[in-house]
């Protein structure tokens, strides 16, 4: 059972947060308060997540959530979906910032834990958030409307076929509507060193999902901006940009670089770059 004034601890943390990194910090301090199946699970997601008591990587993650947050903010109600929601943090974090949040995923166990966090959400603020998490892929949106912003946070390099994303998310963007698309940045020669080990060759395959379905998945398929940027442009959209945002790994030990890598970070001198937010908008 949890006291009382740890809810209201929690309430006054989450809701309370001007930064994105804030939330998330206030989430993972009283991750207590959610049921215990959802916050195993929610822990076991964020397991790697305890550099966020860094200020070098609250200011990454920050930095990642910019474009897309900005966006948000700027236009009170705004229609966001988000592709492959996790546990639920950036959805929850739109929806506060005033969104009306559509977030889907295919995995039932991460779902159910940002749907648990968004009743406790509603409860904090008492029922004035609009945020609704789907079980649901991509491929299966036809129909459910147009959306002002797409958001897809490392999870681009899952969508396969890639072809067919890209002109469904074309297709559920409104006009006038942009896609914030956070990914790995495919020019970096360590990552891609890094994951070859891992993974070998292979960057397609196929898992059998909850439904008994053989699902298409990007086998950690990163690709660079300029790749992204031509795939959006066939599908007619333009305007793009790619804003660089990270430099070094996410182990402690280069924290008392951060002032260097903040320097670094958005130079020209691509490779050294290991992150990445794309932007492009559909002709209005």
């Amino acid at each position: 059972m949890v006291a009382k004034k740890e809810f209201q601890l929690a309430r006054d943390a989450i809701i309370s947060a001007r930064k994105a990194s804030d939330f998330l910090a206030g989430w993972l301090k009283h991750s207590a308060i959610l049921p215990d199946r959802e916050r195993a699970t929610f822990e076991h997601y964020y397991g790697n997540f305890d550099t966020l008591t860094s200020e070098r990587m609250r200011w990454a993650y920050d930095q990642q959530l910019q474009q897309a947050t900005g966006l948000v903010r700027g236009k009170p109600g705004l229609k966001l979906l988000e592709v492959g929601s996790g546990c639920g943090t950036e959805s929850l974090w739109f929806a506060l910032n005033g969104a009306d949040v559509t977030s889907i995923d295919i995995k039932t166990d991460r779902l159910a834990t940002a749907r648990a966090r968004n009743k406790l959400m509603e409860g904090f603020t008492g029922g004035k958030l609009r945020c609704r998490f789907e079980k649901r892929n991509l491929l299966e949106m036809e129909g459910s409307g147009r959306f002002d912003l797409i958001w897809v946070q490392q999870t681009f390099h899952h969508l396969e076929p890639r072809a067919q994303c890209v002109q469904a998310i074309s297709r559920l963007l409104a006009p006038g509507g942009s896609v914030v698309i956070s990914e790995v940045n495919a020019w970096n020669p360590l990552i891609q060193l890094l994951l070859l080990r891992r993974r070998g060759f292979q960057t397609i395959c196929h898992f059998e999902d909850e439904d008994g379905r053989q699902v298409p998945y990007g086998n950690e398929r990163i690709l660079t901006a300029p790749r992204l940027k031509r795939w959006f442009r066939d599908a007619g959209l333009g305007t793009a940009q790619a804003n660089y945002y990270r430099v070094l790994p996410s182990h402690p030990v280069f924290d008392r670089f951060a002032r260097v890598e903040r320097l670094i970070s958005g130079s020209p001198i691509v490779p050294l770059q290991t992150h990445y937010n794309f932007v492009a908008q559909k002709p209005a």
